[in-house]
């Protein structure tokens, strides 16, 4: 019997790049039945309407444009929970995947145990963009991605571009935390995992093309005064005070108020000096 799996993401205003993340669904091993949950969180811009004409059975959650990521993930999360899936795949919609991934991802998930698998995505260069890391010596300091090896190998921490939770995992571990406004929520879905010991593996190859979201940081863009650059930089997308509050006090060990403490001083002086962020 094939495994029955609900795709999941959220997106806002981002019409084109959503559409052709769909599309690269549609061309997939049709052996392979999916549902499909999405978050539209308040776009303007005829998403949901051309979502629907592409998958007419898609389940859409409607947010307010306040959600982000990680509480809009968590509204369609809760959706596709009432029903009965063996598999939850997480995605982002930026991403265009290749014709296998479906069976890459649950090819390699061959005996349903508990254990979860990350698709690593290829930027226009071919460089990976997102993937797994394993952690590194100091806490909250990760490895680089590591690269797919044609096996499927054990990582520490993974990015949800590509993320597959069997359904059994969601019923131990739960959903993702409604604490973070955007980021940190799919890295602290990691460590919880670890702490349940559920491990991630890493698919054998890449799965799809992302580019990474710093390609064209607005922080570096001297045409922006300073003010703006301030409030990106402490916005939702940016780097959220009650977010990054929780995850180094969670993560952070002994020393985690330097951690909290160290990016929000440096970035600011280096905006406020006209100094690039890396």
């Amino acid at each position: 019997m094939n495994p029955k799996i609900a795709i999941l993401f959220t997106c806002h205003n981002r019409k084109d790049k959503t559409i052709k993340c769909l599309k690269s669904l549609l061309q997939q091993n049709p052996s392979f039945d999916f549902d499909l949950y999405v978050c539209d969180d308040g776009s303007t811009d005829g998403t949901t309407d051309a979502i629907t004409q592409l998958f007419p059975s898609a389940h859409i959650v409607h947010g307010d444009g306040k959600l982000f990521w990680n509480r809009g993930m968590i509204s369609v999360m809760e959706a596709a929970s009432k029903e009965k899936f063996d598999f939850f795949l997480m995605i982002n919609d930026d991403v265009v995947f290749y014709e296998n991934m479906l069976q890459l991802m649950i090819c390699n998930h061959i005996d349903r145990t508990l254990y979860t698998v990350v698709g690593s995505v290829n930027n226009h260069e071919g460089v990976i963009s997102y993937g797994g890391r394993n952690f590194d010596k100091k806490p909250l300091t990760y490895t680089n991605i590591i690269e797919p090896n044609g096996t499927i190998r054990k990582c520490d921490v993974a990015n949800w571009n590509c993320f597959l939770i069997p359904f059994e995992v969601i019923l131990k571990a739960g959903i993702l935390d409604p604490v973070y406004e955007h980021g940190f929520g799919d890295y602290d879905y990691c460590y919880r995992l670890s702490r349940y010991n559920i491990p991630i593996y890493i698919a054998p190859d890449v799965v799809g093309e992302c580019e990474t979201n710093n390609s064209t940081n607005p922080l570096n863009n001297k045409k922006i005064s300073r003010r703006k650059k301030l409030k990106i930089f402490y916005s939702n997308k940016g780097l959220p005070v009650k977010s990054w509050y929780t995850y180094t006090k969670r993560y952070g060990g002994k020393c985690w108020f330097f951690s909290f403490i160290s990016p929000i001083v440096k970035g600011t002086i280096k905006i406020l000096l006209n100094i690039p962020i890396n």
